[in-house]
């Protein structure tokens, strides 16, 4: 569990990134009914404090699943779709038509453990599939998003452990990556809490 924190065990949040270190912020800060909530919620809430977060530091957002009243609030300025990824925080070019900056955070979410069409017993396919495509960007950040859970701490603990071992392999093994900043988020129920894990390549 070395590499994993638990929120609340965290006086100090130390990571590199800036961006990595207001997400995390953030998520402390969130309701305590998300734990209770459903998946669908549970999206919606995670999406619109991000997005929120983006354009409090004057990105532009891409996301999904904002709700109504949410963009209502906003004054429907957040295009309520995924481009690429869930979420996305970009800057472009005030004065040309389709022309990027830089890329500041891309994210993928994924609530399930199995996929459906997996032929092999993969517990946790359907997490792996989805971090695949963070592995694609050249963002400065890449977030993943996940739920974990466990009869015990210690069944906790050892899928986190697992998932990291993942992780750590699929990045390392990359050929085309040379360096890339990586956050993971696993919350969970269980604890009413997240866990939380920074790696850099």
């Amino acid at each position: 569990m070395e590499n994993w924190i638990l929120h609340p065990s965290a006086t100090n949040i130390s990571v590199k990134s800036p961006t990595a270190k207001s997400i995390i912020e953030a998520f402390g800060a969130i309701d305590r009914t998300f734990y209770k909530s459903k998946r669908g919620t549970k999206t919606s809430m995670v999406m619109e404090l991000l997005t929120q977060l983006g354009d409090d530091n004057k990105h532009k957002v891409y996301s999904h699943s904002l709700s109504e009243g949410f963009r209502q609030k906003s004054g429907d300025k957040f295009v309520n779709r995924e481009w690429l990824y869930d979420l996305v925080w970009y800057e472009d070019d005030q004065n040309k038509f389709y022309t990027i900056k830089k890329t500041l955070l891309v994210v993928e979410s994924e609530w399930a453990y199995k996929r459906p069409k997996d032929k092999n017993d993969d517990k946790y396919g359907a997490i792996k599939y989805d971090f695949q495509k963070l592995l694609l960007s050249n963002a400065e950040l890449k977030l993943m998003i996940f739920r974990v859970s466990g009869k015990t701490k210690q069944d906790i603990e050892q899928n986190l452990i697992k998932l990291c071992n993942y992780f750590n392999n699929t990045i390392d093994q990359y050929e085309q990556m040379e360096r890339g900043e990586f956050l993971f988020i696993a919350f969970c129920d269980k604890e009413e809490s997240f866990y939380y894990w920074y790696r850099s390549k």
